[in-house]
């Protein structure tokens, strides 16, 4: 496959694309359009907590609380059902479960750093609230049938920091000394901990929980979306609109035709770019020699106008002159391109005024401590300008321009 037959090949795939889109094909995500796909608190937490409490508007009850204890293998553990409540944010600890016997610590990370002592101090608030309930040995061993403390990320992260997992699955804080400087009252309880991830865990949650409701659609595209949103956590989010990279597999494209096409792209578009400043202006002489002898960095070359399309180069033009006091610049920014009027003594660029040249209707701007007149149009929003220069806003706009100034 050569440059000319991948063009076609993309021509297609816009077609494809656009194609899907009438048919109503669609990748939006209402819970992405208000928080970021990462929030721990604001997004995952309370979606999670939506769906495991029973009391909540979907009115399936236990239904959700029952499929995620068993995915995380409780579901024979006896917490009772009937009395269970669900917290978020409960003392700080993401998500709290319990039916005022047993408890459920979940910490829930995406991609913040963990806290010092974090896990440990939620352990000890859940002990000191529920020091009858809760059996406790002499070693600090925290009885597993009573507490559970879940560590809840993308790929189920191993311990949390300063934390130690012993060889029957007990966290504790090994380093007493630096739990003392987190809070002086923090023991090192040994608590039952198991790591989770939203890679299998949770995505088996939703799956079961959404086949458990296909039937009610609401609820069913409702944890659709929120499935959508866990595997941008993951990073196996696959869109329903065909990307370039599908179409490009598709067609078994070689990726070197895209490389050379990647290096000649700017070549070719810096051509267009030049032809632009070779321009000739009616009644307005070319003046890029003389401006050369004091502002050399400012005057366009061919390889100045490919590396601008590289992001490599700025701030360069071609310039008319209009009388012994202005000129008429065609000049590129960052990523706009202009034409203006610009102050000048003997081709020295000048600072103008705010109000000069006002009567040309043209935009007061500050460059390079340079203050001018132009209008601008942002390049690659108007490509148009390079291969239609003719036929573009902007040559249209410049001839109004240049009639004012005949």
């Amino acid at each position: 496959m050569n440059n000319i037959d991948f063009l076609k090949e993309y021509k297609n795939f816009k077609k494809l694309q656009k194609k899907q889109r009438n048919r109503g094909v669609n990748d939006f995500n209402l819970l992405t359009t208000v928080l970021k796909y990462s929030d721990e608190v604001r997004l995952h937490s309370r979606v999670m907590v939506a769906l495991l409490n029973p009391k909540e508007s979907h009115y399936q009850e236990e239904l959700f609380l029952k499929i995620f204890l068993e995915v995380i293998g409780l579901e024979d553990w006896g917490l009772d059902l009937s009395m269970v409540h669900i917290y978020i944010e409960y003392q700080d600890i993401d998500i709290y479960i319990t039916d005022g016997q047993k408890h459920i610590i979940i910490e829930n990370k995406v991609y913040a750093v963990d806290q010092p002592c974090q896990l440990m101090r939620y352990i000890n608030t859940i002990v000191s609230e529920n020091e009858e309930a809760l059996i406790v040995s002499e070693s600090m061993v925290i009885d597993e049938s009573n507490l559970r403390v879940f560590y809840l990320s993308p790929k189920a992260k191993k311990v949390p920091q300063g934390h130690v997992l012993d060889k029957d699955g007990y966290i504790y804080f090994k380093d007493e000394e630096k739990l003392r400087k987190c809070d002086k009252s923090l023991k090192s309880y040994r608590a039952k901990y198991q790591k989770i991830s939203y890679q299998n865990e949770i995505i088996n949650w939703l799956e079961h929980s959404k086949l458990e409701v296909k039937n009610i659609t609401n609820l069913n595209e409702s944890i659709k979306q929120y499935i959508d949103v866990v595997k941008k956590v993951n990073k196996t989010y696959k869109g329903e609109i065909m990307t370039l990279k599908e179409h490009v597999k598709n067609k078994n494209i070689n990726l070197k035709l895209l490389l050379d096409i990647q290096k000649d792209i700017p070549i070719l578009l810096g051509e267009y770019l030049y032809e632009i400043f070779e321009q000739k202006i009616d009644g307005f002489k070319s003046v890029n020699d003389e401006i050369k002898v004091h502002h050399e960095n400012f005057i366009y070359t061919k390889k100045r106008c490919q590396d601008w399309f590289k992001g490599k180069d700025r701030d360069f033009g071609s310039f008319y002159k209009i009388d012994d006091n202005k000129l008429l610049l065609i000049f590129i920014g960052k990523e706009r391109i202009h034409f203006g009027i610009i102050k000048h003594q003997d081709f020295k660029l000048q600072i103008s005024s705010k109000d000069a040249f006002s009567t040309y209707m043209l935009t007061y701007r500050n460059w390079q401590k340079i203050k001018w007149h132009s209008k601008s149009y942002g390049l690659k929003d108007n490509i148009n300008i390079l291969n239609s220069f003719d036929e573009s806003d902007f040559k249209k706009e410049l001839d109004e321009l240049l009639k004012t100034l005949s």
